[in-house]
């Protein structure tokens, strides 16, 4: 019989799923990566695996359920993000990039494929 704090696991493993899906809808249906980090979700796919790792060792149900879910969603995100790099829907297409800062301080629009000088 599961506890209560196993079936609060269980609620929260569908939660993160349930959270995912927008990103994951708007890569498959627009075939839109702008704001999509590789970078960070490739980072994100690795503390996954070492936190299922350890799941794993400790047979502890809820966190391999979690992590299960964690490491499907993001591979299948980094994939589509992949896949559809560089492409925009119509929405952003028309929306302003945002301004940020370089390691050295140097203004740059993060989608316009080279950086901008400025104070």
């Amino acid at each position: 019989m599961a506890t209560a704090t196993e079936w609060l696991a269980l609620l929260g493993t569908i939660l993160v799923v349930v959270a995912y899906l927008p990103q994951i809808l708007h890569l498959t249906g627009e075939h839109c990566s702008d704001g999509v980090s590789l970078g960070a979700w490739s980072l994100w796919l690795t503390a996954d695996v070492l936190i299922l790792t350890h799941a794993i060792a400790m047979v502890d149900v809820p966190f391999l359920a979690l992590g299960s879910a964690n490491i499907g969603a993001t591979v299948l995100i980094v994939v589509l993000a992949w896949r559809y790099r560089g492409q925009k829907c119509a929405l952003h297409a028309r929306s302003p990039s945002p301004v940020g800062r370089g390691r050295r301080g140097e203004l740059h629009r993060s989608t316009s494929g080279h950086r901008e000088t400025g104070t």
